[in-house]
């Protein structure tokens, strides 16, 4: 296996640079000079944010700022620190190396400006190394982290800063959330990869002086192995630099770098909620807003969970997978026992009354659809719309005849609490109280596969 330890290379100055305004701002990250997209209008920090490391440019590299942009645009507040200390490549170097001399003089003027640059490259790598960049990252996370009050914080890293992505979701203790590495360079390979502790998502270019497509399948195979969530892509017809500094004139690389964005948003928005959590009156909430100002919307789906609560999160799904088998049987009847009687109908309803107040008076909510899984699928309080996943606990035939408002039912095949004989019985209940109604049986699935379903 080869451990790709090598400088910077020609593909990593070369480059087109965009034009335009970038929508964000300049703002002080403690000492460090930043620039930030905001996700909401209103200016306030979200807080499940990234961390944006730039290749050799640095921080003022207008790519790099539309780039945040983009993330901000999809919910995310993104954050690009200058880690260079105003030491950056200037971006003039990549127009010198990408133009193509019409003259022999340009032709000329162009290999001495390129001669110029290897003194300059030889003593910039020495200045920002690993042992000189880290202690900037740990002042920059301490800030995002203690200042702004981010929770949850992925870092994505171009080039130069793929590098640096990787060592922050590496080791014992991670530094972040989420890992993205876009056509990283200089990472120690199969090492630092091997290290890496939360998901990750890996992004190369079929033609990579650091990463061979032959890789690909290692690297996969390394992550999926080590981490909860990975993925890798390899983009076809991509040189090194293609996301950030590619040419956006050639259709393939338009597509490929879209498609890089695009991917690696969703890869942290589903591995990382980007809603906040609140209070709704006395009661605990965790709200996902439609709009990124924050402001409520006058339709509003209630959800009710299953026993785990508001804050299952991937992690803890698969903790519990991994000691279900053990421990389950044992250990948790005693506490489901005593469970449920807290749990009952009476005293959730008080509790339910009290949050569907809050978001009538409160929030203006004026139509509302509730949304049950498993327990909280017998849960349908005074709504204009109700669904219920792989409900339990359900008083049936009862319960479901006294439903008046439109309903939707969601039932797996192997299910302890429904028969798949029961579906038509449960549709022509639908059909002679509600007006519109639907249920919809799922083959091939067990209970709670809507919630806690095994994704792979």
């Amino acid at each position: 296996m080869e451990t790709i330890t090598g400088g910077v290379k020609p593909c990593c100055l070369g480059g087109f640079i965009e034009k335009g305004t970038p929508a964000g701002s300049e703002i002080k990250l403690g000492t460090f000079n930043c620039y930030v997209a905001r996700a909401n209008e209103s200016g306030k920090p979200t807080e499940n944010a990234v961390l944006l490391i730039t290749d050799v440019f640095g921080w003022k590299l207008p790519n790099a700022r539309f780039v945040a942009d983009t993330y901000a645009s999809e919910g995310l507040d993104c954050y690009i620190p200058d880690l260079h200390d105003e030491d950056s490549i200037s971006p003039q170097v990549a127009e010198i190396l990408t133009e193509t001399p019409t003259t022999y003089y340009a032709r000329f003027q162009s290999i001495l400006s390129i001669i110029s640059l290897i003194p300059q490259m030889i003593a910039w790598m020495p200045r920002h190394n690993v042992k000189a960049t880290l202690p900037l990252l740990d002042a920059v996370l301490k800030e995002l982290r203690e200042t702004i009050g981010i929770k949850k914080l992925a870092a994505v890293g171009f080039c130069w800063g793929g590098k640096y992505s990787v060592l922050l979701g590496g080791g014992e203790n991670p530094k972040v959330e989420a890992v993205g590495a876009i056509h990283p360079s200089m990472i120690d390979y199969p090492k630092e990869v091997q290290e890496l502790k939360v998901p990750t998502t890996f992004h190369v270019s079929e033609s990579d002086p650091f990463f061979k497509p032959s890789q690909v399948p290692e690297i996969e195979k390394i992550l999926s192995e080590r981490v909860s969530k990975s993925e890798v892509k390899m983009y076809p017809g991509t040189s090194h630099g293609f996301s950030l500094r590619g040419n956006m004139a050639e259709p393939n690389v338009k597509k490929a770098r879209d498609d890089c964005h695009s991917s690696t948003i969703e890869f942290f928005k589903s591995g990382t909620p980007t809603g906040t959590e609140m209070k709704l009156g006395p009661i605990d909430c965790y709200v996902a807003r439609a709009h990124h100002s924050g402001v409520s919307t006058e339709s509003a789906v209630l959800l009710l969970s299953d026993v785990f609560g508001r804050s299952l999160d991937q992690k803890t799904n698969i903790i519990l997978r991994k000691i279900a088998a053990l421990l389950l049987k044992v250990s948790l009847i005693p506490k489901a026992v005593a469970w449920y009687p807290a749990h009952e109908v009476n005293p959730t309803f008080v509790n339910l009354d009290i949050v569907l107040k809050e978001l009538w008076e409160n929030f203006g909510v004026k139509k509302s659809a509730v949304v049950g899984f498993c327990w909280g699928g017998r849960l349908a309080p005074k709504v204009e719309v109700v669904a219920a996943i792989n409900p339990s606990r359900i008083k049936y035939p009862k319960e479901i005849q006294d439903l008046m408002v439109p309903s939707a039912f969601h039932l797996s095949e192997h299910d302890l609490k429904f028969k798949p004989t029961q579906v038509p019985e449960i549709k022509k209940m639908f059909k002679e109280k509600v007006n519109d109604s639907e249920v919809t049986f799922y083959p091939g699935t067990s209970r709670g596969s809507a919630l806690r379903g095994n994704l792979d």
